[in-house]
Order: structure tokens, then C-alpha cells, then sequence
């Protein structure tokens, strides 16, 4: 089909949705498929970006909900090799780092995203939620544990990265129930001050209070 006479016109077709060939590429994790179809595109158009103005998002941001293991990380990092423009793309407040961690993608893709995009790591995911990527990841419990490490050293600090209920990712990572105490070391030292400060001038409770509260 591809080799056809009219196969280009073919691969640049979108859905109602607005979702190209790459996006479907993306969502069966094949980059094979994603090479394919680069193949036959139209050298004026870049379809890596396209589905901004639509319902759709980048095929990014497909790749990155299906990146828990090998080939859905392989499509994430072509596409970064291939357009790393897609990965500072915005929908709905987030990009691609934000839609990965909510997903818990590899650390794999992740270290991708933040390659081509750094600052992402330091953009809230949306004005009203503001969730770091930080505080998304540490919401999979310990399963990304190497993933928040990633993210912690992209900060290189912590202070002042605080969601829209005030949390750090030390509190977050406690009100989740981490036990990984390395991961929990790696927070404090880019936050030692969150170790000992109030959040409760009241009530006077720290982040052991609030580690003691969580049910075991």
C-alpha cells in the first residue's frame, strides 16, 4: 500500500480524531512502523508535530502512555532522535515528560524526554493541579523508583517545588507510602530543609508526623 502511486496521500490521511498514521504507529509501540512511514511523508510536513491544533496530541505523547517496557521505549526514543521539537509540544497542560510519569514509562524514555527537554522536569503539568513530573511519579508508589531519581537530579533542587496543595515530593512521596529509603535520601538532600520544617504552624507537624500517619 505503501509503495503504491498514491501512498503518500495515503500515510498523510487523518481520523475524525485528528490522529495520523504516526499516532497509531506510536500506539502499537513499533518503530519500525514510525520508520516506515517517515519513509513515504512529505518532506514539507512534519508529522511528529502534528495534532497540535486538533483533538488529537503529538504521536509522543501515544508512545509515551504505552512506554512500560522495551518497544514502547524504543518508539520514545525516535522520536525524540527524530523530532525532539515534539516533546516541548503542550495539551491540555502537559508534555510529554508529564504524560510518561502519569503513565509510568521506563526510565528508559524517560531519561529520552529529558535529553531533548530538561526544563521539563521543572513545569507544573497544569496552572490549577501543579504537579511537577516529580510528584507524578512518586503517585506509582516505588515502581519508578529509578525514574524519580532521574527527576530529582534534572532539579538538582527541590525547594520551592510544590503542587497546589503546598506538598513537597518528600511529603508526597511519604502521603504514598515510599519505604525505598535511598529514593527518600535522594529527595531530602535536594531538600534538606523540607526534613525539619512545620507545614502546620498550628498544629506543628512535620514530614514525620505525616510519615507516622500513613497506613502500613
Amino acid at each position: 500500500m505503501l509503495n503504491s502511486a498514491n501512498g503518500e496521500e495515503i500515510v498523510m490521511k487523518v481520523d475524525s480524531r485528528g490522529r495520523s498514521a504516526w499516532h497509531y504507529a506510536a500506539m502499537a509501540r513499533s518503530r519500525r512502523l514510525l520508520e516506515l512511514l517517515d519513509e513515504h511523508a512529505k518532506e514539507d510536513h512534519n508529522m511528529y508535530l502534528a495534532g497540535e491544533s486538533c483533538a488529537a496530541a503529538v504521536p509522543l505523547f501515544e508512545a509515551c502512555k504505552r512506554a512500560q517496557e522495551g518497544s514502547g521505549s524504543e518508539c520514545v526514543e525516535y522520536i525524540c532522535e527524530t523530532c525532539p521539537e515534539s516533546a516541548k509540544r503542550m495539551s491540555r497542560g502537559s508534555v510529554a515528560l508529564h504524560v510518561a510519569c502519569k503513565f509510568g514509562a521506563t526510565s528508559e524514555a524517560v531519561g529520552c524526554l529529558l535529553s531533548v527537554y530538561p526544563g521539563a522536569a521543572l513545569l507544573p503539568e497544569s496552572q490549577c493541579l501543579r504537579r511537577f513530573p516529580v510528584h507524578i511519579a512518586l503517585e506509582h508508589k516505588e515502581k519508578l523508583r529509578n525514574v524519580v531519581k532521574q527527576l530529582v537530579k534534572s532539579h538538582g533542587s527541590l525547594r520551592g517545588i510544590r503542587d497546589a496543595k503546598l506538598d513537597s515530593p518528600l511529603r508526597c512521596a511519604l502521603r504514598e507510602g515510599w519505604l525505598d529509603v535511598p529514593v527518600l535520601q535522594t529527595i531530602i538532600d535536594a531538600d534538606p530543609d523540607e526534613a525539619v520544617i512545620e507545614r502546620d504552624a498550628l498544629h506543628h507537624y512535620n514530614v514525620v508526623h505525616t510519615a507516622i500517619l500513613q497506613p502500613r
